[in-house]
């Protein structure tokens, strides 16, 4: 009877333990600081979290349906193992780029041969930003511009504020999210200003920047993020020991709301067109405009006005004259310096005159989008004149005549001055006196210094291994991964302890390295976990034969082994 009792007894025990370590996933969307989510913002980060939980090891990487839909910056993957319960974490840090109802899964994996489902998410992405609610220092982020529908190619001024009402806090930095299909130039600022909003009043740090959208459609100016500093509150001794200790302010972050716009396509023309903006002149010009046969004159074309100089296209000098012939220079391009500025486009060449006289270049066209009318227009030059005088001929250089070269020689014969002709004499420069002078002392010095150097990294040497400790072992991974030398691993583990702690290889054993992790800090079942690690790893060393599945998992659990021993010593 007792032994039947106690047969229920572990019967049930063992139902628990198998209840708790059956096989779960959860897919879920969580925000910067870890909380779930189900509304996110245009250009804010977050996170999809994948955990799989339970026994049993993965085939293959999870693929989680609808994931392509946002952007992704990073990815990571980590595992844990508590009480001999294995929990797997996927983590995908993204952004929205567009506004909209997403829906995010299910992920899809195999673990031990069976395929197996997570759970769907619906997420909503919204241009304003989400509540981030901070009574004790209240800040605005505000982004605009200055109009929202425009044509391919038109100027768009944009404008970050940020809002603060305590002057005790400090802005750090803006942080920006790119946007697709959207060139964005000649930023301005910072400027500072107060507003009052809603009967605050704040004062304000303003950036404001030129943009040009590229292709037509539904553009999004994904949120921008201002990180600023508040002080901490004196409410107690300790609070007044962390300002002498340098930790008397908290880093936050707020973001700004997204902005929508509406770009439209440029209506079709028959004539290519060259520009889009507004144009408040076109001119041409030469410098000088009177040249001699054979000299160039620069000839230059000018646009000024509110357009995207770099955007601008212009196909060379139209019909000109055969008696001139023109080369294309350079070109150059000014941007507004502020939101009232002009732009300035200029084409240059170089015109030469094959003809004298005088010689008219005709007026010029330019076709272009015009953002004011929504039109196309051209604009018109008027025609230039170019004048070519005949060219100036040189005189002759003046030698002297046979005659007059025998009678100079005739005239100071050497016998009878009584002077004789002798070999023209060798005259060393100052400069290579000075160089040969100067050799030995440089080589003497380049000596010394290579025999200081040569000390100095002989006296350091411990000192930089230790310092290049784990960077040299990721390193060794990399490489032994492409082997599956996971023999090697060993050997590894004992030169990343040498290196760091600065000690010869001889004195690494087993009972060293657990001393000095237990004196690092390194918990107790983390120390069983790095025991039943580090085992392996021997084995490995003196075996050849592993399969596939466990040559993985020791080279993983390799990898995240270094990260936690960075950590900790």
């Amino acid at each position: 009877m007792m032994g039947r009792i106690v047969g229920k007894v572990w019967y049930i025990v063992c139902l628990i333990i198998s209840f708790g370590i059956c096989a779960s996933t959860a897919l879920r969307v969580v925000d910067e600081d870890g909380d779930s989510v189900k509304k996110v913002q245009v250009g804010r980060p977050f996170t999809i979290e994948l955990q799989l939980s339970g026994g049993g090891s993965l085939d293959d990487a999870p693929t989680i349906e609808g994931l392509k839909q946002f952007t992704v910056h990073d990815s990571s993957w980590s595992h844990s193992i508590i009480n001999g319960h294995v929990t797997i974490s996927y983590r995908y840090n993204v952004i929205a780029k567009h506004p909209g109802i997403y829906t995010l899964g299910p992920a899809l994996f195999s673990r031990n041969g069976v395929r197996e489902v997570s759970n769907t998410v619906k997420l909503e992405v919204g241009t304003q930003p989400v509540s981030d609610a901070d009574k004790e220092s209240p800040v605005l982020v505000r982004l605009s511009v200055d109009k929202d529908r425009v044509v391919q190619g038109e100027r768009i001024i944009a404008t970050l504020r940020y809002y603060y009402a305590d002057p005790s806090e400090r802005l750090c930095r803006f942080i920006e999210q790119k946007a697709d299909d959207i060139i964005r130039k000649k930023e301005r600022g910072p400027r500072q200003g107060v507003e009052t909003i809603n009967d605050t009043k704040y004062n304000y740090i303003e950036l404001n920047w030129d943009m040009y959208p590229e292709h037509a459609g539904t553009l999004t100016i994904p949120a921008f993020a201002a990180e600023y500093e508040v002080k901490l509150k004196r409410d107690n001794l300790f609070g007044g020991m962390s300002r002498l200790l340098g930790i008397g302010a908290a880093q936050k972050r707020a973001y700004s709301n997204a902005v929508t716009i509406q770009v439209d396509a440029i209506p079709h023309s028959d004539e290519p067109v060259q520009g889009v903006g507004i144009f408040d002149s076109f001119e041409i010009s030469a410098h000088p405009s009177v040249v001699t046969h054979g000299e160039g004159a620069i000839v230059t074309i000018t646009l000024k006005g509110d357009f995207d100089p770099d955007k601008i296209s212009f196909p060379g000098l139209q019909n000109v004259p055969n008696e001139l012939r023109y080369y294309e220079s350079q070109e150059s391009a000014t941007d507004p310096s502020s939101e009232k500025d002009a732009a300035v486009k200029r084409f240059e060449y170089i015109v030469q005159g094959l003809q004298v006289g005088s010689w008219q270049i005709p007026p010029q066209k330019f076709h272009y989008y015009d953002v004011a009318t929504r039109s196309h227009r051209i604009l018109t030059t008027a025609p230039l004149s170019i004048t070519i005088m005949p060219g100036v001929s040189k005189p002759a250089p003046i030698t002297p005549s046979d005659s007059e070269t025998d009678a100079k020689e005739k005239a100071l014969p050497l016998s009878a001055v009584g002077l004789y002709p002798i070999g023209e004499s060798f005259s060393m420069p100052w400069w290579l006196f000075c160089m040969l002078v100067v050799i030995p002392f440089f080589a003497w010095g380049a000596q010394k210094g290579r025999e200081s150097y040569m000390l100095y990294r002989a006296k350091t040497y411990r000192v930089r291994r230790s310092y290049q400790a784990f960077s040299h072992a990721r390193a060794q991974i990399d490489r032994l991964k492409k082997d599956k030398q996971t023999q090697r691993l060993y050997a590894l583990c004992i030169e990343l302890f040498a290196d760091k702690w600065q000690i010869p290889i001889g004195s690494v054993t087993v009972k060293y390295i657990s001393q000095r992790l237990r004196d690092s800090g390194m918990a107790a079942h983390e120390q069983m976990q790095w025991d039943d690690f580090f085992t392996a790893v021997a084995q490995h060393a003196f075996s050849v034969s592993h399969t596939e599945q466990e040559i993985q998992d020791l080279f993983r659990q390799a990898e995240q082994w270094l990260e936690r021993l960075q950590q900790l010593i």
